[in-house]
């Protein structure tokens, strides 16, 4: 775990005995599902930077984001010719 919590950078950011206190906060329920997920309902009063460690540390597979999309109005299409 202590590999894993170097690997991902989470040490750089926080003390071990930190990163334990948070993930000490973590509870999972009994029916939730097998393969942990952050959207699946299984978690008991977990806080999002609890989630973040958790996505982090492989723990918990995290909510897919849908694709960025360019700001403003789209482009005139200008390669029409002028007659």
């Amino acid at each position: 775990m202590l590999a894993k919590a170097k690997d991902c950078g989470l040490l750089k950011e926080m003390t071990y005995g930190d990163l334990m206190e948070d993930l000490n906060e973590v509870w999972r329920k009994i029916e939730a599902p097998e393969h942990p997920r952050t959207d699946d309902g299984g978690w008991v009063h977990t806080l999002k930077i609890e989630f973040d460690e958790l996505e982090r540390l492989g723990l918990s597979q995290p909510i897919p984001q849908p694709e960025k999309k360019k700001r403003g109005r789209p482009r005139k299409n200008t390669s029409e010719t002028h007659l």
